[in-house]
C-alpha cells in the first residue's frame, strides 16, 4: 500500500507542472506568474515552473509586466548585440492580458533601425519568436525588442535562453579564412528565383551595380533563355568612391573593381590556381555530381550543403564521409578554360544562401524576393 502511495504521489508531482503550462495563453485580468521564481534563499537557483521547462534547460533572462497604447510602440527590452553571446536560441513571448499586443525585433545599423522579426498573431493570442545572434548584423549598435499596440493593450513579456548548436563552415582553402581569400565574384542578393538576371548585383556588404550605370563587356549565357549575366557598374555619384571593396577582397574581371559580378550569379568565386587543395567546409557525406563543371557537393545532415565547381580532381569517392577541414579535391578551371577558380555554392533545403550572411544598412532584397533569410556560416 506504502509503494503505491509514493507511486501515486511521485505521478502527481510530474504531472501536475505539465498541466499548469497547458493553460497557456492566460486571459484577460489573469495573473501571471513568472516560469521561473527565484528564491528568498540567498545563492538559490532559479527553480522551474513547469516540467516541460525542465526538459528544455530553458532559463528566463528577462520579464516585464506592462502596457501600449493603440498605434504606440513601447520598448520591452533594449540592449547591445553582446547581450545575446552565441550558442543559445532566444524565445521572446508576449502573452496579452488584455487587447492586442504585437512583438517585434529591431537593430539599429549606421544609424537606421532595421526590423527583424515579427509576430502579428490575433488578439488573446500569445505572439512569439525564436532569434540567435547569427540574426543580428554584426555592425549592429543596439538591439530592441518592441511591444506595439494594435489596440491598447496589457500584456506579460518573457524572454528565454537555452543552449543550441551553432552550425559553422571551414573556409576551403588552406592558408584564408572567408575575410582575407581573393573573391572575383560574389553571391547576388538581388538574385531572383531561377537566377535570372534583373539589372541589378548586390553584393553582403550592400554594394550594390546597377545595369543603368553601364555593364561590362564579358558575359556568358545564363540559366534564362535569351538573357546573360554582366558585370554591373556602380553608382558614379555614391559618396563612397567608383570602387567596389567587398571586405577589402574583391577584384573583379575587368580593371579597378568598377563591376560587380556577376547579376545573378549563385556562390563565390575564389582565386586558385590549378591544383591547389580543397578541403571540406563542414563533416559530411561527399557526392560526386561531375556534370559540365566537374561538381563535388557535401551533404552536411542539417539541410545544409557545399558545391564546388570547376575541380580538376576528385580525392574522395562518392559517398564517402569526410570532417570538416578535410582534403577532398583539387581547384581546376573545367567549364572556365583558362580562368582557374573555386566556385563555393551553399544551399539549405536545397535553396542557395550566402554563407557571409548579410551585413547591408538596409533590409537585404534576397529576402524580400526568395524569402530566405541570409545569415553569417563562415568561421573566422
Amino acid at each position: 500500500m506504502n509503494r503505491l502511495i509514493r507511486a501515486f504521489i511521485a505521478i502527481f508531482v510530474l504531472v501536475q507542472p505539465y498541466a499548469q503550462c497547458a493553460e497557456l495563453p492566460h486571459q484577460a485580468g489573469e495573473k501571471v506568474v513568472p516560469d521561473f521564481v527565484k528564491s528568498k534563499d540567498k545563492g538559490a537557483k532559479l527553480q522551474p515552473r513547469s516540467w516541460r521547462d525542465l526538459l528544455k534547460s530553458r532559463e528566463q533572462i528577462y520579464y516585464q509586466h506592462g502596457s501600449v497604447a493603440q498605434g504606440q510602440l513601447a520598448q520591452l527590452l533594449y540592449k547591445t548585440p553582446s547581450y545575446y553571446p552565441c550558442g543559445y536560441l532566444y524565445t521572446a513571448e508576449l502573452y496579452p492580458l488584455s487587447g492586442d499586443p504585437d512583438l517585434y525585433l529591431h537593430q539599429k545599423v549606421n544609424g537606421t533601425w532595421i526590423k527583424l522579426k515579427e509576430s502579428l498573431n490575433g488578439a488573446g493570442t500569445l505572439d512569439s519568436f525564436t532569434f540567435t545572434c547569427n540574426d543580428i548584423n554584426p555592425n549592429a549598435t543596439n538591439v530592441d525588442l518592441d511591444a506595439k499596440g494594435y489596440t491598447a493593450a496589457a500584456y506579460d513579456f518573457f524572454l528565454f535562453r537555452e543552449a543550441t548548436v551553432t552550425f559553422s563552415l571551414r573556409f576551403p582553402l588552406g592558408g584564408y579564412n572567408a575575410y582575407s581569400a581573393p573573391i572575383t565574384a560574389i553571391f547576388d542578393h538581388n538574385m531572383t528565383t531561377g537566377n535570372c538576371p534583373n539589372g541589378i548585383v548586390t553584393a553582403y556588404t550592400g554594394e550594390e551595380g546597377r545595369a543603368t550605370y553601364g555593364s561590362s563587356s564579358w558575359s556568358f549565357p545564363a540559366e534564362c533563355t535569351g538573357q546573360v549575366l554582366r558585370g554591373l557598374k556602380k553608382n558614379p555619384s555614391d559618396p563612397s568612391g567608383p570602387l567596389f571593396s567587398v571586405n577589402g577582397q574583391y577584384s573583379d574581371a575587368s580593371t579597378g573593381r568598377q563591376y560587380l559580378y556577376y547579376d545573378g550569379h549563385t556562390g563565390y568565386d575564389y582565386t586558385a590556381s590549378i591544383g591547389t587543395t580543397v578541403l571540406a567546409t563542414a563533416d559530411g557525406t561527399v557526392r560526386i555530381d561531375g556534370g559540365a563543371y566537374n561538381t563535388l557537393r557535401i551533404d552536411h545532415g542539417n539541410g545544409y550543403q557545399t558545391y564546388y565547381l570547376h575541380l580538376s580532381q576528385y580525392l574522395k569517392a562518392d559517398g564517402a564521409f569526410v570532417h570538416k577541414g578535410d582534403p577532398v579535391a583539387l581547384s581546376g578551371e573545367k567549364g572556365v578554360e583558362g580562368s582557374p577558380h573555386l566556385h563555393v555554392t551553399i544551399k539549405k533545403n536545397g535553396v542557395r544562401v550566402d554563407p557571409y550572411g548579410w551585413q547591408g544598412s538596409y533590409a537585404d532584397p534576397y529576402t524580400s524576393l526568395n524569402g530566405v533569410q541570409n545569415i553569417p556560416l563562415w568561421e573566422h
